[in-house]
């Protein structure tokens, strides 16, 4: 599987969302489906916009299409935004193969990073830059339960910070 995963004091995260009412844990959620699908947004975006100057295919490369990272379409088809759990993830899902049964995920990883004479072709490490990298995701998470905060304080709750 081909996600993007961060990096940082997680136990703490997760104890402080699950000491969240049920209400603010789903905005949580909510705002982790937002930037999982923001950033399959972006990702996909520069797939057909061609637009992070990716060196081009070699001679090797039988792909009758000349974009980059398109050649059947089954990468960019295969990126997604998924729930599992409480966590939303973006990428390619490790189940996603092309039609010759290869892994999608493998060759997305080789492109990403290159091998051997394979250039590399970043895609996913520019697109989480672009989308403010983990500040950015947090900071959709935090306006998702802040928006939440509004509305349950606009219905009349009374919402404080004792955490």
């Amino acid at each position: 599987m081909t996600s993007v995963r961060f990096n940082g004091n997680w136990t703490k995260v997760t104890a402080s969302l699950a000491a969240l009412p049920t209400v603010l844990q789903s905005a949580a959620i909510w705002g982790q489906r937002k930037a999982a699908e923001k950033l399959v947004k972006i990702v996909k975006g520069h797939i057909n916009n061609q637009d992070l100057n990716w060196p081009q295919p070699n001679n090797k490369s039988n792909s009758g299409d000349p974009r980059i990272l398109v050649d059947s379409e089954a990468y960019l088809n295969s990126i997604k935004a998924w729930k599992k759990g409480d966590t939303y993830y973006a990428g390619i899902p490790s189940t996603a193969r092309n039609a010759k049964g290869i892994r999608i995920a493998d060759y997305a990883i080789l492109h990403e990073f290159g091998y051997d004479d394979m250039p590399e072709r970043a895609l996913w490490r520019p697109s989480v830059e672009e989308l403010g990298g983990g500040q950015g995701i947090a900071a959709i998470i935090g306006a998702a339960i802040y928006n939440k905060i509004g509305a349950l304080r606009a219905a009349g709750f009374t919402v404080t910070n004792k955490l």
